[in-house]
């Protein structure tokens, strides 16, 4: 189940159908945030998913620290929110990504994600590049 649960938070962000990102981010960033991710919630995002209908407005708000924290733990965005194009770029996710270069050059345009809120911007650039 957290597997699953992992491959479609980060089918939100980056990636689809994949859980290349170690388990242990996860587990650690469901401790540190206090979420508990339901079934219930599962089954929307799965639908959201299949449906292609996955966007920053799909995800429930209450689940967008969990990917914001798994990309902190990676090191993908630093202590100040700034996105690490270079880390990201090198991350085994993006070999999931379609179109590399619009996800990328978009990454690149958010200014930091310092808000769980901001993930929204991450997410976005990742459906644009579908």
């Amino acid at each position: 189940m957290k597997s699953i649960v992992f491959a479609l938070l980060f089918s939100c962000v980056l990636l689809s159908h994949s859980t290349l990102a170690k388990k242990g981010h996860l587990e650690e960033c469901m401790k540190k945030t206090g979420i508990t991710v339901t079934p219930e919630m599962l089954q929307k995002l799965q639908k959201a998913h299949d449906e292609g209908a996955l966007s920053k407005d799909t995800i429930p708000d209450e689940m967008l620290c969990l990917p914001k924290c798994v990309l902190e733990e990676r090191k993908i965005i630093d202590g100040s929110g700034k996105i690490s194009i270079e880390r990201l770029k090198e991350d085994p996710m993006m070999k999931h990504v379609p179109k590399q270069d619009v996800f990328l050059k978009c990454a690149q345009n958010i200014d930091k994600i310092a808000k769980c809120d901001d993930i929204k911007k991450l997410i976005h650039c990742r459906v644009e590049a579908n």
